[in-house]
């Protein structure tokens, strides 16, 4: 079995953009900006 190490990271940042916004109303895409940078350092190494 195959895992999509890119998909977990985004899936898991639009989850946390979810939280984000219920909890405090606002929208950031801190999380999004987070897993692009992870993403690109992985693919680096």
């Amino acid at each position: 079995m195959k895992f999509d190490f890119d998909a977990a990271l985004f899936a898991l940042s639009y989850a946390l953009d979810c939280v984000e916004h219920d909890l405090l109303g606002v929208t950031t895409n801190h999380g999004k900006r987070v897993a692009d940078r992870d993403v690109l350092d992985g693919r680096a190494h």
